[in-house]
């Protein structure tokens, strides 16, 4: 396969900040693109067999690292770090600005957008608010909200206490601090992320994964979640907009189905009419890099081939 791997780099939202992106370009006419959103703590170069993959089989794949991850990080000191205010916005409008470049640079084709885990949440706002430049939508390990709506006042005294670039540890427990209590025997603290102990253990030393949030980025992300696994953001995409839900069965980010099934019921109560959810037996939260990961990958590709058809 005669793949071309292609990087580059474009201004962000905050107006400062360059954001590192990728494309893959396949061997011949391409059918379609594919935009990646990486998840949290993460960057999108994780992402690569998924997107050689996908590459094989004619689709162009991009993604851009979300300011404070990866190549988009200035140094490690800005890891886990969007902006001191409206971080938010400058995500879902970054992933927007790799759409447009994208579309400019290869006219014509139809856009895919995916999101996995904060990057489903970042997409799913992305999507509802340019729904027209999209022509559906895969989200990934899709996250819940269940803080209380006492956490954003929490938030709010852990970034007065410890400023926006601070870090809290309390905010670190109210997010994700039970999500490996099921699966703590296994030796690592981020064993919920896959039953592939190599994958788990990679992302264990893998500096770009394992730093911590700041505060301001906790209230961002809180902000994106709620938002995004409310029962009003359907209400902003056209009913008509495919879109496939896919989470694993034992994701605790997704309350191991249930909170997943619920945003998919948000959709249906508004009357979404191309819409699919597929959940996956004892696969955990990052389902393309699950030891199932074949199964995903060609699910994957039929959604989108049978969207394009």
């Amino acid at each position: 396969m005669n793949l071309q791997v292609q990087e580059f780099s474009y201004v962000s939202h905050d107006g400062k900040t360059s954001i590192a992106a990728r494309k893959y370009l396949p061997e011949g006419n391409p059918r379609a693109i594919l935009q990646i959103c990486h998840g949290m703590c993460e960057y999108f170069g994780r992402y690569d067999s998924f997107a050689r993959f996908m590459a094989g089989h004619g689709y162009i794949v991009c993604g851009n690292d979300h300011l404070g991850h990866g190549g988009s990080a200035p140094s490690p000191e800005h890891y886990g770090f969007f902006a001191e205010t409206d971080g938010h916005l400058h995500l879902v409008e970054d992933v927007h600005t790799l759409t447009r470049r994208m579309q400019a640079e290869h006219p014509g084709l139809p856009v895919i957008l995916l999101g996995h885990s904060m990057g489903s949440a970042i997409a799913r706002l992305t999507a509802a608010r340019y729904a027209a430049s999209y022509a559906g939508a895969v989200f990934s390990g899709t996250p819940v909200q269940k803080l209380p709506r006492l956490s954003r006042i929490l938030i709010a005294q852990q970034v007065k206490k410890y400023g926006p670039r601070g870090h809290s540890q309390l905010l670190v427990n109210l997010s994700m601090g039970s999500f490996n209590k099921r699966f703590a025997a296994e030796g690592s603290k981020n064993a919920w992320l896959s039953r592939d102990r190599a994958v788990v253990t990679a992302y264990d030393e893998d500096p770009r994964c394992t730093f911590t949030f700041s505060t301001s980025a906790y209230r961002d992300l809180l902000h994106m979640v709620s938002r995004a696994a409310s029962p009003a953001w359907p209400k902003a995409l056209p009913r008509e907009f495919p879109v496939l839900v896919a989470s694993g069965a034992m994701d605790p980010c997704g309350n191991f189905g249930k909170g997943v099934k619920k945003v998919f019921s948000y959709m249906q109560d508004c009357g979404m009419t191309h819409i699919s959810l597929k959940l996956y037996p004892g696969a955990r939260h990052e389902i393309l890099n699950e030891t199932n990961r074949d199964e995903v990958y060609a699910d994957m590709l039929a959604w989108c081939e049978n969207l394009l058809a």
